[in-house]
């Protein structure tokens, strides 16, 4: 024998109505579109807010054409990259 608990139907399933379902359920189909664009704009808001607050915290540079970038107006100077070990006072050998 398998024991079964029977309670009273809930208030849920006994005014359930299938037709209104599916007339509620089509008509939240055709709002998707207009709760994705709400859903776009929040989130566009939202990066705007945390671009601003970044870009408050950060230096801005400003480069001038032929110094740093774009058409250089002479060749940058050689820069001597050799390493002089024994005056830096290390020793390679071990």
């Amino acid at each position: 024998m398998i024991p079964v608990e029977l309670r009273e139907a809930s208030w849920r399933r006994t005014n359930f109505d299938e037709q209104s379902n599916d007339d509620n359920l089509r008509a939240e189909l055709n709002l998707v579109h207009e709760i994705r664009e709400e859903a776009r704009v929040r989130e566009e808001v939202a990066k705007l807010r945390v671009a601003r607050r970044y870009n408050t915290r950060v230096h801005k540079l400003t480069f001038q054409k032929g110094i740093w970038g774009g058409e250089r107006l002479e060749k940058p100077a050689k820069i001597n990259r050799k390493v002089n070990w024994h005056e830096t006072g290390m020793n390679l050998s071990e």
